[in-house]
């Protein structure tokens, strides 16, 4: 009560009252006994102070005001004083009876809010509805200050029905946004103002928070804010963060309507409001109004509900007229931001920006799926600012915030040079600088921001994405640190995103990881290509950890593929060594089973097919067999692509040489599938259908995934069905151009392997494309033998082809090895041609130990 008369006395405006005879006598709380009557602009300010206090106690932020740190101690003081029943309780107490004192009916909701106009409003009333929801969520129970024995049933009818917090709010909050949502309204409000009024909604309105009223209410209130944020003379003296703020809000408010719709397909619609009125939500003088800017407001609580209306029949069509009014602002606000004001040195708004800002426009870029076309003046502009003003992100303290912008930005592609390759290189390179800075003090213990496991994965992944070498280095750095660290302070998040930690209580970083992270930073540094001593230890570490989590029963089939493919990636690397050989097995032992528990993508078959090839792991060939058999199902097929088909193909023609030693065998040569039958892989018949999956789609196959299907299908498997050789083959000479010297020493060695003799000269023409080109100074000795071979296995005998490929050997004479060397001499042994007599000296040399080694190639 003391607080109240101090509100009061502080804030009564005489001129209210003079303007309009219903405001003369406000109502007053029925449940006040000395029945003070207050001004409506006292009431708008008690409202705002009251939920500025009410927020204090729960505002542990370090950069709170010296203000608010004052209030912090002299209400914690009191409330130690007077125990549960002290300040704090008696500010929430008066906060829900002014509530509830301006929500008591309609006549009195729409008198206070006419009085305090639009402006004061939205930052009166809005700004203290998103405190009080807030509130609510930390609060345990609903707290309600209202029941039946608070109303005489002589002095309220049926429709003055008792409502409780959570409905008060809401029904002020629906009041509030069909004024502001009215043409003489919005024409006194600035940009700022309509920014707030648009957050306001996306903080009151979240998934998380329990209440029955709908955001698919707010739909007309949510386009008028944009139809006006799209005018010249709003948004020109509107400053960038504020632009930024409508930007941000209108992608989460599509968010939140977007989930709305589908938690709504399988109920009944409801009218507007239907839960929360009694009363018919209209403006007193602004019936006709209303009644043509949303229809059927009207509704009867206690009777039956009236039918849906057209647009709740046809949400689809108005969802997407929304989302094209939302992108359409997007562009005219992104457009001021990058409008270079007249005249001087003046910055474009863009540039007076955060990084956190900079996140959220981007964010939304991807959200409303705005063309990559239009966002490049954008993009570039962007980058250029993260390029050229270093406080942008010297001030920048926030992990979530770069992990944010990264994960736009390779949405938006960059990393392929469509905007500008050298720009989104240093873009990219800068933002990893800086994380790694934030990390580095992180563990040194002097932070301001918290990297979590799903911030760093989403960092990593994204910017390895875009460039997994070198560029992302400083990323990977990161990474490592934060992996081996395990002294990392706990977070403990409210659910406005605001992270406080815990200095008293440590936990290794990687047990606060779940299997989707713990998989995917594996896969990072397998698609950088690094396994250096530091990248070893990650290792270690990662893999470790991943056993451990194994044990939960938690980990998913998807996240078991991923790590098995980035295991085998980092093995067959050469830094790997033979120090970790045996390391995979116990880690695919256990992981295996996990495969054949649910389905899987054709990706995860695909890349586990891989992985179990490419390391040789043999212990398990009925889970390789299950997953071939998956992968070859229609249903995978027609989710698939080429580039996972022919890398099944080549992981099966990779175990084939375990499942019969006769198979492995390269004299015992299969001549047709009647012969193969007895000794055939039992994930023969699945191959068939990846290869014709592969010749239907043939358009999209690249020269890689020509080579490595032919090399396994007719080199290993070896399948000679004509069918299959002819088209492959046709495939192989459309591709033969753009292909390197190893992709076609495959080529011809899988042709020669069936005695393909069909076109000799397909073959010459294949092996031309390494001897007459810039391919001959990357061939290596291996290639060329390979390709001597094939063309010795079947029989052409082309003077040109075999002397062009023996200087090829020849200047690589020191690295060929005694396989290449015996190769090269059984080829031009067989078609009748002299070998070069160095390189029998050197197999002779190598292979039988002769010292016969001309001493005119030392």
């Amino acid at each position: 009560n003391q607080l109240t008369t101090i509100m009061i006395s502080h804030h009564h405006h005489q001129n209210c009252c003079q303007k309009k005879e219903t405001w003369h006598q406000p109502p007053s709380s029925p449940t006040k006994e000395n029945n003070m009557r207050l001004n409506w602009y006292a009431m708008a300010d008690l409202l705002s102070s009251l939920s500025v206090l009410r927020n204090i106690p729960q505002n542990k932020s370090r950069s709170s005001s010296p203000r608010n740190g004052y209030l912090q101690v002299l209400m914690r003081v009191k409330e130690e004083e007077d125990g549960n029943n002290g300040i704090a309780a008696t500010i929430t107490s008066l906060f829900h009876d002014t509530i509830q004192c301006l929500a008591w009916d309609n006549k009195v909701t729409s008198s206070f809010i006419r009085c305090i106009g639009s402006r004061r409003l939205i930052r009166d009333l809005l700004h203290p509805l998103v405190i009080a929801a807030t509130q609510q969520q930390r609060e345990s129970e609903e707290v309600s200050r209202w029941d039946e024995s608070n109303f005489d049933d002589d002095n309220n009818t049926d429709d003055d029905y008792p409502l409780n917090s959570e409905k008060n709010l809401h029904h002020l909050m629906a009041v509030a946004s069909e004024y502001l949502g009215s043409p003489s309204s919005l024409a006194k409000v600035s940009a700022a103002d309509l920014s707030i009024a648009l957050w306001s909604l996306t903080q009151i309105y979240q998934p998380s928070r329990s209440h029955h009223q709908k955001l698919q209410s707010y739909r007309s209130f949510i386009k008028a804010c944009m139809k006006r944020l799209r005018k010249r003379s709003v948004i020109s003296p509107a400053r960038g963060c504020d632009i930024t703020l409508a930007i941000r809000s209108v992608e989460r408010l599509l968010g939140l309507l977007d989930r709305e719709d589908d938690d709504n397909d399988d109920e009944s619609p409801l009218q507007p409001f239907q839960d929360i009125l009694s009363l018919p939500l209209k403006l007193p003088g602004e019936e006709d109004m209303l009644d043509s800017y949303i229809p059927s407001l009207q509704t009867n609580t206690y009777g039956t509900l009236p039918p849906p209306t057209t647009a709740q029949n046809d949400g689809l069509a108005v969802a997407d007229d929304l989302r094209s009014e939302a992108v359409t602002m997007f562009h005219t606000l992104v457009n001021e931001l990058l409008f270079q004001p007249p005249g001087g040195n003046a910055q474009i708004k863009l540039r007076s920006l955060s990084l956190q800002q900079v996140a959220d426009i981007l964010q939304t870029a991807v959200a409303l799926n705005v063309s990559r076309d239009d966002l490049q003046t954008a993009t570039i502009e962007v980058l250029d600012y993260l390029m050229s003003d270093p406080f942008v992100l010297d001030q920048t303290y926030s992990c979530r915030d770069i992990s944010r912008t990264l994960l736009s930005l390779q949405r938006l592609r960059v990393g392929t040079g469509i905007y500008n390759l050298d720009l989104e290189k240093s873009g990219v390179q800068r933002l990893g600088a800086r994380f790694l800075e934030i990390v580095d003090r992180q563990s040194k213990g002097r932070t301001r921001g918290k990297c979590d496991p799903k911030t760093l994965t989403t960092v990593v992944r994204s910017g390895v994405l875009m460039f997994p070498r070198s560029e992302s280095k400083s990323i990977l750095n990161a990474a490592s640190i934060l992996i081996r660290d395990d002294t990392i302070p706990v977070d403990v998040s409210d659910h406005n995103d605001v992270i406080f930690v815990d200095y008293g209580v440590t936990v290794p970083f990687l047990e606060r990881c779940n299997d989707y992270e713990l998989s995917w930073l594996l896969w990072t540094f397998a698609i950088s290509r690094r396994f250096d001593k530091n990248v070893q230890n990650v290792f270690i570490a990662l893999t470790d950890q991943i056993l451990e989590n194994i044990s939960d029963d938690s980990f998913t089939a998807s996240s078991a593929s991923r790590v098995m493919w980035s295991t085998s990636v980092l093995l067959s690397m050469d830094e790997a060594g033979d120090q970790h050989d045996g390391r995979h097995i116990d880690l695919f032992h256990q992981l295996s089973p996990i495969l054949l528990s649910s389905h899987l993508s054709p990706t995860d078959l695909s890349c586990a097919m891989y992985a179990i090839a490419k390391t040789n792991y043999v212990f398990d060939r009925g889970v390789f067999d299950f997953l071939a058999e998956e992968l070859a199902s229609d249903e995978s097929l027609e989710h698939a692509n080429t580039r996972l088909i022919s890398q099944a193909v080549w992981a099966c023609g990779k175990m084939a040489e375990f499942e019969d030693p006769i198979m492995s065998s390269t004299e015992s040569l299969v001549a047709s599938q009647e012969d193969a039958a007895p000794n055939q892989p039992p994930y023969l018949n699945n191959v068939y259908k990846m290869l014709t999956f592969l010749i239907r789609n043939k358009a999209h196959m690249t020269p890689k995934h020509v080579a490595e299907t032919i090399w396994a299908a007719f080199g290993r498997l070896s399948i000679s069905d004509q069918y299959y050789l002819e088209e492959l083959s046709g495939i192989a000479a459309r591709v033969a151009p753009q292909c390197n010297s190893r992709e076609i020493a495959n080529i011809v060695w899988g042709l020669s392997k069936v005695d393909y003799a069909d076109d000799p000269q397909l073959i010459c023409t294949l092996v031309r494309v390494i001897t007459n080109s810039n391919l001959k100074q990357k061939c290596t000795s291996q290639e060329a033998a390979n390709c001597i071979y094939a063309l010795g296995r079947l029989g052409v005998r082309d003077q040109e082809l075999f002397s062009a490929l023996s200087s090829i050997i020849k200047n690589q004479i020191h690295d060929a090895n005694s396989q290449a060397i015996a190769n090269s001499l059984w080829g031009h042994d067989v078609v009748g041609l002299p070998a070069p007599p160095e390189l029998l000296s050197v197999w002779a040399r190598d292979t039988l130990g002769m010292d016969t080694y001309s001493a005119k190639y030392d």
